[in-house]
């Protein structure tokens, strides 16, 4: 590959070698994702735990609660959440992605958090959670709706009594209107790259291509998320047993519709 690649308008017209997500892009991905908000998501998510607290009024409020947080990534939301109290495990499927979470608890003096490899469909803890969390698109990642039947057992399987799990979707407007329109460019530490977002109607699939530039070589990876209905998805955890608190659209408190962009569902198992 030649090093003469500069610049990263070039990156598209190049072959690339291709790679699984989140291998390469692990070390920039807090560059890319900077404009992210996470600790107002974070706030975000804790008033729904109120909302949640409010249903469930059997339901300690304290923050030193069990959280399970799936797919967490380079533990963005895990470590926030750690700050403030709560006993954190952060799984992810990514060992260069948790290599980043692992390296930032150690630099925030955070012991106490722990990080485990695992695939979302296959983690194993002995562990039983008051709360669990799935945010930023991480359950579009599954494909087919079966799959997200089984996701949505398998919490129901490690939660406590009156447990929470609290989960978002990016759902269709979004990648009809905002995000199939999305192309970034960047560059970190010598390290250039190149982010083009499509959305494949026909097949409910949006699919993001990254291309990353490092040391004179090129990678692609393409990172496919699947487009579910609000329907179809409430259908799959009444089925697995959950209750739903609420349903909400667009960061807001109000209930979410089809036409949402993105959805936070909030469900107990209380019986």
């Amino acid at each position: 590959m030649s090093s003469k690649l500069t610049r990263p308008s070039d990156l598209f017209g190049m072959k690339a070698i291709k790679v699984p997500p989140y291998t390469k892009s692990a070390a920039i991905y807090d560059h890319m994702m900077r404009i992210v908000n996470y600790p107002g998501w974070v706030r975000y998510l804790l008033n729904l735990i109120k909302i949640a607290n409010r249903s469930l009024v059997q339901r300690s409020s304290r923050p030193n609660l069990q959280l399970l947080e799936l797919a967490c990534g380079t533990g963005n939301m895990s470590l926030i959440l750690a700050k403030k109290g709560y006993r954190v495990i952060g799984i992810d499927g990514s060992s260069e992605m948790l290599y980043i979470a692992n390296s930032k608890a150690k630099r925030m003096h955070l012991s106490s958090i722990q990080f485990i490899e695992s695939d979302i469909l296959s983690f194993k803890t002995d562990s039983k959670f008051d709360i669990v969390l799935c945010c930023y698109d991480s359950l579009n990642y599954l494909e087919g709706i079966n799959s997200l039947g089984i996701l949505f057992n398998k919490v129901n399987q490690c939660l406590k009594p009156n447990g929470v799990f609290i989960f978002d979707l990016s759902m269709e407007n979004n990648s009809l209107y905002d995000a199939s329109m999305f192309d970034q460019k960047g560059k970190q530490n010598g390290t250039f790259y190149h982010r083009k977002s499509y959305y494949e109607q026909s097949s409910k699939t949006h699919k993001t291509y990254i291309r990353i530039f490092r040391n004179g070589e090129l990678f692609e990876e393409v990172h496919s998320e699947y487009i579910y209905t609000l329907s179809e998805v409430r259908e799959r955890y009444l089925s697995a047993g959950f209750k739903e608190i609420g349903a909400f659209g667009d960061f807001t408190y109000l209930p979410a519709t089809e036409k949402s962009d993105r959805i936070h569902f909030v469900l107990t198992n209380k019986q």
